[in-house]
């Protein structure tokens, strides 16, 4: 049984709040990056088909569940430049909670991209595993790719 009141979405016979959806928000958000070369040049969102500087990703916020999707294009100029880029997040992550499928193509291959959230709750670091298994920084310094489908948990 499902009701809808004003104060949300109630599953089940009994009232209490355990039992409300009353948060729900969708959007897009401009990430703010470090360990690059300049900002990226342009973002594409679940909402646009077009790549402009100004969409960013798109993010859907249920309860304390939070997935970001869209694609981010660094080109020679602003590009990720062999390094471990931290991508900010619209709302703080429990750590390690992310899971998900990011991807980057640059220099005519395609590469799946490992991240973590083990050093800070409020950002993303992006890596590549090495021949060895540890964490390596990736892409070159001509365009990038980046292919995002996240999904993390919050506190709140």
């Amino acid at each position: 049984k499902v009701n809808i009141d004003s104060g949300g979405i109630l599953f089940g016979s009994d009232t209490a709040a355990a039992n409300t959806l009353d948060d729900y928000e969708e959007g897009t958000y401009i990430p703010t990056w470090t360990s690059v070369n300049g900002n990226p040049v342009s973002y594409r969102n679940a909402d646009n088909t077009a790549n402009t500087n100004t969409n960013g990703l798109s993010y859907v916020k249920i309860g304390r569940q939070v997935t970001i999707s869209g694609s981010v294009f660094f080109n020679s100029g602003n590009s990720i430049n062999n390094q471990r880029p931290n991508m900010s997040i619209p709302f703080d992550a429990r750590v390690y909670s992310v899971s998900g499928i990011i991807s980057s193509y640059g220099t005519g291959s395609q590469q799946n991209v490992n991240y973590l959230n083990y050093a800070a709750t409020n950002s993303i670091n992006f890596f590549k595993l090495d021949s060895s298994g540890s964490h390596a920084a990736f892409g070159g310094n001509g365009g990038v790719e980046l292919y995002i489908n996240i999904t993390y948990q919050t506190y709140t």
